[in-house]
Order: structure tokens, then sequence, then C-alpha cells
């Protein structure tokens, strides 16, 4: 289990605002610690993945562009949310995060999560719109 006050969930992402403390203390207690080098694709657009992560600390590129995703189209710090989309959704990743320094994140499997969203069904609306609204924005 990740060190992180389950409360703090609410203050990074809209979507876990949504979760009372009882879903945030679960959130949390299946969240592990990972830590990448300088230069890590942690995610690749186009691939299919089942987790996310929460930026603890370090830097990282979103890039689009198919496999040379080299448009950059966001930075995140600690705090951020990424790959929760696809994730969540069964989705094809929509873009490339790479460290852009060593990084340390905080991964959440999906399938683990699944169980705990089930008693949440907002979020499956909520998270629909994120990545409409994102698809949007890497389209300009």
């Amino acid at each position: 289990m990740a060190d992180l006050p389950p409360e703090s969930l609410a203050q990074h992402s809209k979507l876990f605002s949504l979760l009372d403390d009882g879903g945030k203390k679960r959130l949390v207690s299946v969240a592990v610690e990972e830590e990448f080098a300088q230069g890590t694709a942690v995610v690749t657009e186009g691939q299919f993945g089942d987790a996310f992560f929460l930026v603890v600390s370090g830097s990282l590129s979103v890039r689009i562009g198919g496999t040379d995703a080299t448009r950059e189209v966001a930075k995140l710090g600690p705090g951020a949310f990424f790959g929760e989309i696809a994730a969540l959704l069964g989705e094809a990743r929509s873009a490339t995060v790479v460290c852009a320094t060593s990084t340390r994140a905080l991964r959440f499997d999906a399938p683990r999560v699944q169980g705990i969203l089930k008693d949440y069904p907002k979020i499956r609306e909520v998270l629909v719109k994120l990545g409409l609204k994102r698809s949007e924005e890497n389209l300009q």
C-alpha cells in the first residue's frame, strides 16, 4: 500500500472527488509505488493498458503522434493522474507519457480498481466525458 493520505486523491482529480472517504481508502489500499528512470515511456499511444498512475514526484511529457509521439501536448508533475481513461474504459492509450526526469508514481491496476468503482456509477460517466474532452484537445 502506498503512503498517501486518502483525502489527497480528491485534491488531484475531480474523478476521485466523487468517492466518499471509504472509497478513497479502498483505492489507496490497492496502489503500488513505482520508480521510472528519465526517458522511460510509462504508457505508449495505441497500446492497451490495465493500469493508471498518479505522479508522486518528477515530471513527465505527454506526447501524441503515433509511433514517433513527437508532439508534446502537456506536461505532468506531482499530483497529476494519467492513463485512467484507457485503463478503466478498456480503450487504447491516446498518448505516450515519457519521464522528463526520474519519476515516482503510484500505479493503480484497473481490475482491482474496477471492483471499487462499481459502487460509484457516476465515475464512469465522468470518465467518458473526460475522455472526449482530452481527445478533442489532442486533435487541436
